[in-house]
């Protein structure tokens, strides 16, 4: 039995198809001399389907909603200059996902017991040089 699964920007709200382009983003910390120096900071980089369903990861659908995502986070830091890294906001680099419950996308509760694996392929588009 097959699933599909859906995200949609949490900027403008777009729903994501099979080729786009997407970005994850995520926030972490920026450690300084001691805990009272660290800053939070936000990291983004390409669509990768392991990191999509980690805690704490933004998905953003272009240039546009990254950029509006970092000005909202940006006037929330200067609201609160004083504000440190703290362990509920910050999310260091997610796990991938291994497995996804069958439950989660709508199997029956008899089959629901088995996780799903994730096959994870790297495409290295240099490799056929």
């Amino acid at each position: 039995m097959a699933y599909s699964e859906s995200y949609t920007c949490d900027v403008c709200g777009k729903q994501k198809a099979g080729s786009e382009s997407w970005w994850l983003a995520w926030v972490d910390c920026f450690q300084g001399e001691s805990p009272a120096q660290d800053q939070p900071l936000i990291k983004l980089t390409r669509w990768q389907p392991q990191y999509a369903h980690s805690a704490g990861v933004k998905h953003l659908c272009g240039a546009l909603c990254a950029g509006t995502m970092m000005d909202r986070w940006m006037s929330e830091q200067h609201e609160n200059p004083e504000v440190h890294c703290d362990s509920v906001s910050v999310h260091h680099m997610p796990e991938p996902v291994k497995e996804i419950s069958r439950k989660a996308v709508g199997f029956s509760s008899a089959v629901a017991k088995t996780p799903l694996p994730i096959e994870i392929k790297a495409v290295h588009p240099r490799n056929d040089e």
